[in-house]
C-alpha cells in the first residue's frame, strides 16, 4: 500500500513541478494536477492520511493540490512564498524517496524551516 501511495505522490509532485506557472506566476494555471484521479487513489491516500507517519505529508500534498486547483497561484503555499514553495516541493520529493517512513514528519519540518529561514535571511540582506 505505502509504496504505491508514495509512487502516486511522486507522480503528483512531478506534474506540479512541470507546470509552466512556476516560470510566470502571472499566467493562469492551465493544467490542474490532482491527487485523487480514481476511487482506488482516493482509498489509498485516505489510508495514508490515517497513518501517523504520513499525516503531515498528506496535509502538505493537499495544500499544493488546493493551490493548483484554481486559475491562479496564491501568494503562498504551505506558508512559503511561491519560489520557496517550489524548492520545498523538491525537498518533499526527496524526503519521500530517501527518508525512512518514521522520520518523514520530522524531516518535513526541518526542511521547511531551513527553506523559510534561508528565504528570510535572503530578504533581510537584500
Amino acid at each position: 500500500m505505502v509504496d504505491s501511495g508514495k509512487k502516486k505522490l511522486i507522480l503528483f509532485i512531478d506534474s506540479v513541478l512541470e507546470s509552466k506557472v512556476w516560470i510566470n506566476q502571472d499566467s493562469p494555471i492551465l493544467s490542474h494536477p490532482y491527487l485523487n484521479t480514481s476511487s482506488k487513489d482516493r482509498d489509498l491516500l485516505f489510508k495514508m492520511q490515517k497513518d501517523q507517519n504520513y499525516q503531515l505529508l498528506m496535509k502538505t500534498m493537499y495544500a499544493y493540490e488546493d493551490a493548483f486547483d484554481d486559475d491562479w497561484l496564491p501568494y503562498e503555499i504551505v506558508n512559503l512564498k511561491i519560489e520557496a514553495a517550489k524548492l520545498f516541493l523538491i525537498e518533499v520529493r526527496d524526503i519521500i524517496l530517501t527518508i525512512d517512513d518514521s522520520r518523514i514528519e520530522e524531516e518535513l519540518i526541518i526542511r521547511h524551516e531551513r527553506i523559510r529561514n534561508a528565504l528570510n535571511d535572503k530578504e533581510i540582506t537584500s
